[in-house]
């Protein structure tokens, strides 16, 4: 087990539920080390008069609209905390992607993907790692420092991606099993509004 692998919910629910960036909220924020890491060195680098730029990647394992809302989120943190403390880090969101990113839209509503390259600014969709899935973890000193991608139906095939820090955001489907026949769900399991 290497410390810097977080579940999606996780990761969203301490941000948004709990409110971990508002003040007077005393809730963790979901970062791994290796990112919090970078805060330091980069004050350190401004102290000294350098520019203080410090690149972190993030690997999102997954194309639904839970791993694009982490993607996003994980994008405001940085720019929340640069904020707040005068730094420049930078962070790289990988989309981990089983299938091609055309094959994954059905686990997305259009309208999450637009948000998120709008927020993103479409630079991020540069991003997507294709067919591939985490077949290894990877770490050093109790941290993830990267993923071995394995190519879907290809045993053997592998790729070594480095990352500071991976959420998990791999479901099937939306959770409305439950709900019954009275509520009425569209063609992809989603609840219909109007």
């Amino acid at each position: 087990d290497y410390n810097g692998i977080y579940s999606a919910y996780h990761f969203l629910s301490n941000t948004f539920l709990m409110q971990a960036l508002e003040p007077g909220y005393q809730t963790p924020l979901v970062l791994s080390p290796r990112v919090l890491e970078a805060f330091k060195q980069s004050q350190e680098a401004i102290a000294r008069g350098e520019e203080g730029r410090v690149e972190r990647t993030v690997i999102v394992a997954g194309a639904g609209n839970v791993a694009m809302d982490a993607g996003r989120t994980m994008r405001r943190i940085i720019e929340t905390l640069n904020r707040k403390l005068g730094t420049k880090v930078e962070v790289k969101i990988v989309f981990l992607l089983r299938r091609t990113v055309e094959a994954s839209k059905d686990t997305r509503r259009e309208e999450e993907e637009r948000h998120a390259r709008a927020e993103l600014e479409n630079d991020i969709f540069d991003l997507w790692l294709e067919n591939r899935q985490a077949a290894e973890y990877v770490g050093e000193n109790g941290h993830i420092t990267g993923i071995i991608a394995e190519r879907s139906n290809q045993r053997g095939s592998l790729t070594f991606v480095s990352a500071d820090m991976v959420i998990e955001a791999l479901g099937a489907k939306p959770a409305t099993d439950n709900l019954g026949p009275a509520v009425p769900l569209d063609a992809n399991g989603y609840i219909q509004i109007g």
